[in-house]
C-alpha cells in the first residue's frame, strides 16, 4: 500500500535558541541535530502569550488555545486562601499547595510535608515591583 502523506516529526525543545544551537552544530558538537536540520527543516516557531511552558506545550499537543484546553500555568490560584494549588491535570489529584511569603516559597505536599525554598533577591525584587 502506498502512503498518501509523508511522516512528520515535530521536535520541540523548551527554551532552545538557534543563536546558541547553530554555533554548536557548526562546531560539530551536535551531529545528530545537524542531520535532522540538513535532511529536514528548522526554524523559529511563533509563540503565544504568556510564554509559559505548560500553556504552550499543551497548545502544541492539542491544537487548542489555553482558553479551550484550560491549562493556564504551573499552578492554579486558590482565591479563598491566597495560595496556589498544584493539581495533576489527568487525575485531578492535589499534588501540593504553594504559599508565597515575602522571603520564601512554601510547598506543602499532599502528605503534609512542608518544603521551604528561600527566595532569591531577584524573586523578592519581582514581587516588590508587582505590588
Amino acid at each position: 500500500m502506498q502512503r498518501l502523506t509523508k511522516r512528520v516529526l515535530l521536535l520541540g525543545w523548551d527554551a532552545a535558541d538557534w543563536k546558541l544551537i547553530e554555533p554548536l552544530i557548526e562546531a560539530g558538537e551536535m551531529p545528530n541535530l545537524e542531520r535532522f536540520v540538513n535532511e529536514g527543516m528548522m526554524g523559529n516557531v511563533a509563540s503565544l502569550t504568556p510564554m509559559l511552558s505548560p500553556i504552550l506545550w499543551t497548545s502544541i499537543a492539542t491544537g487548542k488555545n489555553a482558553d479551550k484546553h484550560d491549562i493556564l500555568g504551573f499552578a492554579e490560584p486558590d482565591g479563598t486562601t491566597g495560595t496556589y494549588q498544584l493539581f495533576d491535570k489527568v487525575t485531578g489529584q492535589l499534588l501540593g499547595t504553594v504559599s508565597d511569603s515575602t522571603t520564601k516559597l512554601e510547598l506543602t505536599s499532599i502528605d503534609g510535608e512542608i518544603i521551604e525554598i528561600p527566595k532569591t533577591d531577584a524573586d523578592i525584587a519581582v514581587d516588590t515591583a508587582a505590588q
